[in-house]
């Protein structure tokens, strides 16, 4: 797959930014205007929805898998068909925590990079190629279809020493993330 480099000026940067911004402005201001701003998708991922806690988190996720990122394709719609980016990040799984998955897992995240248009939510963990993680999952509204169990806490970076580097968190803040999953 081949991605589009933009060259960073300041003045392009800033026509960007001012670009996104009036585009991010008018989507949100129509989506007000039209009630879709609590489509199931944006209930799901809501940043104050349950999941914003440890406890919250591990009590929503139907699987916790560590495994490392192989794929990521980004979509100008959510899987179920609602507009705006979204990135499908694809899991070769080397352990699984909680509940069965296949050696390959699937599941989604807001935003990600498409041609010359990107979308960034706050808060919402990114990732990339060849990194290792562990991922808390759901399925909020199709049960084929995965999202982060919590954007605080959805998210843990594997550390050569065998923790985890919680991608929301402090920073500096590790945590053994198998004493939490039961």
């Amino acid at each position: 797959m081949s991605r589009r480099v933009i060259e960073s000026r300041p003045s392009s940067s800033a026509r960007l930014e001012s670009r996104l911004t009036s585009h991010a402005g008018l989507a949100f201001g129509l989506a007000l205007a039209f009630g879709l701003a609590v489509s199931p998708t944006a209930r799901a991922q809501e940043p104050d929805s349950p999941g914003t806690d440890l406890a919250a988190a591990l009590a929503r996720a139907e699987l916790v898998v560590s495994g490392r990122v192989v794929d990521m394709v980004t979509f100008p719609h959510s899987p179920t068909g609602s507009p705006g980016i979204c990135t499908r990040v694809t899991l070769e799984v080397e352990r699984v925590q909680r509940g069965e998955a296949p050696r390959r897992v699937d599941f989604w995240v807001l935003g990600g990079r498409l041609g010359d248009r990107a979308r960034r939510v706050t808060g919402q963990p990114t990732f990339v190629l060849g990194e290792r993680v562990s991922v808390l999952l759901w399925s909020p509204d199709v049960p084929s279809i995965r999202w982060l169990a919590s954007w605080r806490f959805g998210k843990w970076s594997l550390q050569a020493d065998g923790t985890h580097q919680l991608e929301g968190g402090e920073a500096g803040e590790v945590a053994p993330l198998e004493e939490f999953v039961r």
